[in-house]
């Protein structure tokens, strides 16, 4: 699979202008996910996380700014690097929404690029409690049934990624 490059993605940035904030998301993202890509044994496929990371919210702001309702930032993502990485186009498509936790099911490229996206909020990382309790707030409010079932899915990602790390959960914010 030909995966895009860091150089490749952060063209990408500068094309769409993406604001500096995502940028800054996205570098902090990756820089957590390259991190601890690198610290799980056997190390998973690195270039692909990294690429997953710097445009998993790329187009976040293209589509906000377009008002598409009916496209999720990593569609759009996958469509403008399909013609020279359709491949990894699909690998794209598989980190999914809060809504659409296809990720689940995905490699573990995917899972990996997912959680560290779940612990960084803007460009610093955040306990994954934090992040489950603004989640539940937000987009599980009153269905108690699906919200505990979804946090039982995010704890077993957690365990997943942190199986095989030479590192824990609480010691992320130090990559």
């Amino acid at each position: 699979m030909i995966i895009p490059t860091t150089e490749y993605c952060r063209k990408l940035f500068k094309e769409y202008n993406t604001p500096q904030k995502i940028v800054d998301h996205c570098e902090a993202v990756n820089r957590v996910g390259v991190g601890l890509a690198e610290l799980v044994n056997p190390v998973p496929n690195v270039d692909m996380i990294s690429g997953l990371c710097l445009v998993h919210d790329a187009f976040k702001h293209w589509v906000l700014r377009n008002m598409v309702s009916d496209l999720h930032e990593v569609e759009v993502a996958a469509r403008i690097v399909a013609c020279q990485f359709h491949d990894f186009a699909q690998v794209i498509r598989q980190v999914g929404s809060t809504r659409n936790p296809i990720y689940l099911d995905g490699p573990f490229e995917v899972k990996l690029a997912h959680y560290v996206d779940w612990r960084v909020q803007e460009d610093r990382v955040i306990p994954f409690q934090d992040r489950l309790d603004y989640l539940q707030r937000t987009y599980f409010q009153g269905n108690e049934a699906e919200w505990q079932a979804r946090l039982a899915a995010e704890r077993a990602l957690e365990e997943e990624v942190f199986r095989n790390c030479s590192i824990t959960p609480d010691e992320l914010d130090k990559l």
